[in-house]
């Protein structure tokens, strides 16, 4: 899998998973210490300066994963997407 495969992937589950748990990407950012429009960015892999699109950084995968309550390699596993659901709780809105 080449690295954008990857990271449409991640991005992928991590919109699928967000949604999943009932959670706003507004929610999801105010979890997170973020913009919103930071989770949109990687949601959406908007483009980068140089014209292609913006990877997901490794860093940023464990705070995304603990707010979605997963781990990183989830979020890059085939098996979250919801071609082949994982049950999921969903997560209290203080939480």
């Amino acid at each position: 899998m080449t690295g954008e495969e990857l990271n449409r992937l991640a991005r992928t589950n991590i919109r699928e998973i967000r949604e999943d748990l009932g959670l706003s990407q507004s929610e999801m950012a105010r979890r997170m210490g973020v913009e919103q429009s930071y989770i949109s960015d990687i949601e959406r892999g908007r483009l980068g300066t140089n014209g292609k699109p913006k990877g997901i950084l490794v860093s940023t995968l464990a705070p995304l994963a603990a707010v979605l309550g997963t781990t990183p390699a989830a979020l890059l596993s085939t098996a979250n997407t919801r071609h082949n659901p994982v049950r999921r709780k969903k997560i209290p809105a203080g939480a």
